[in-house]
């Protein structure tokens, strides 16, 4: 780092950048009331916001004697100081927090998991059960929709559990889209959430469950919503295209604790007034769902209900590299009670849950542009066609449902 300093919108791109090395010069430093080094608020905040990646910083020009106070030393202790009040370092020294849980998995690429397909092992349902926000979320979702129900059927309950339930509950264990229970329910409750809400076929799960319900039933969760923004991040870029012996790892979307990203896109329109937020809505699903066509056993005739495709338009003021996509989801339990990994809702809904880090969706190949418009289809390719004056990136994602 050197004066004359670059405008923030060129400094947050090396945020994305695999930083090894920091040069920052004496000569970038002023003098403070007491004569003391420190450092302008822009290069102060792109030093702590850059500083969790953990670069080694090398101070150059410190013996020039360019502030009255101090010394060489004054140097490394200010830096220092940045570390400590650095958000991200702060946090991730704080038990309990996700950057705390999360050391050492920024950036590192998962494969989703598939419980529908695979037998997950304990040992990944009990990394599940460490979370203590996610089932304190599922708790109050069912305290108050219990409470809700009590509020119509208390005296029927009473009177069963007096005379029929004696206080046991029966265990039923087998697959919800064929098993059958001898009775309705009041109220389902399922965790069968991806980061991207519906990635790991919780619809088509719950269609099949949703027959147990009885009249006015209630499902925990009641809804959950999809969203995707476009992400700059060559590391990340790096890692899926080092292995390309396989087309299919560029075409596979991943887990991610983003660390070293940049998002794209702001909140402006754009000057044709035609682009959304930051971050935007893909699609919902919400359940239970009474519109669908159903067999006599209640299963759906067909899944074509859970189709969805979505054209996003996405502005970005200035110039960047697309490398793929972020993907985040937010779910309503019941009621007011929910869940959330969008990254500007998270902290006010479920902060620090650990359960859910975001899905990346890689491109085939990396372009610059300002303003692209993203196409999303239901089986993902990877796609990525360039037209026009904009760039037209074309993503074709999400479980394959035929």
């Amino acid at each position: 780092m050197s004066k004359p300093f670059p405008a923030t919108h060129q400094l947050i791109i090396w945020t994305s950048e695999p930083t090894r090395f920091l040069f920052v010069s004496a000569r970038c430093f002023i003098s403070n009331p007491k004569g003391f080094p420190v450092l302008p608020k822009l290069a102060q905040d792109f030093i702590r916001g850059i500083i969790h990646q953990r670069p080694t910083i090398i101070l150059a020009h410190i013996d020039l004697h360019l502030h009255p106070q101090g010394g060489e030393v004054a140097y490394l202790q200010y830096i220092r100081h940045l570390e400590k009040t650095s958000p991200q370092i702060q946090a991730a020294e704080i038990e309990g927090t996700l950057e705390h849980f999360a050391r050492g998995y920024q950036d590192y690429l998962q494969a989703p998991l598939q419980p529908l397909m695979d037998n997950l092992p304990s040992i990944t349902y009990e990394m599940f059960e460490k979370d203590p926000v996610k089932y304190a979320q599922y708790e109050k979702a069912i305290e108050l929709a219990v409470k809700d129900k009590l509020a119509v059927q208390e005296r029927v309950l009473q009177e069963r559990n007096r005379k029929e339930w004696n206080g046991d509950i029966e265990l039923i264990f087998g697959d919800m889209r064929s098993i059958e229970l001898p009775e309705k329910v009041d109220i389902l409750v399922s965790e069968l959430l991806g980061s991207f809400g519906d990635n790991e076929l919780s619809p088509e799960c719950l269609d099949g469950a949703m027959r147990f319900l009885g009249q006015n039933g209630v499902s925990i969760p009641s809804s959950y919503t999809a969203y995707l923004t476009p992400l700059s991040s060559t590391k990340l870029y790096s890692e899926v295209h080092s292995s390309l012996k396989d087309d299919k790892v560029a075409e596979t979307p991943y887990v991610v604790l983003f660390n070293a990203v940049n998002i794209l896109s702001n909140d402006d329109q754009g000057p044709r007034k035609q682009c959304g937020g930051c971050i935007q809505k893909c699609w919902s699903f919400a359940h239970p769902n009474y519109n669908i066509n159903l067999d006599s056993r209640g299963l759906p005739f067909s899944n074509n209900h859970n189709s969805r495709s979505v054209v996003l338009n996405f502005y970005v003021p200035h110039v960047g590299v697309l490398h793929g996509l972020g993907g985040y989801f937010e779910t309503v339990l019941y009621g007011d009670i929910g869940l959330s990994i969008h990254p500007r809702t998270k902290d006010s809904i479920s902060p620090n849950m650990l359960s859910w880090f975001p899905l990346f969706f890689p491109l085939k190949a990396s372009f610059f542009s300002r303003c692209f418009y993203i196409k999303l289809m239901l089986r993902y390719l990877g796609a990525l066609i360039r037209t026009g004056k904009f760039g037209t990136a074309c993503l074709i994602m999400a479980p394959n449902r035929y």
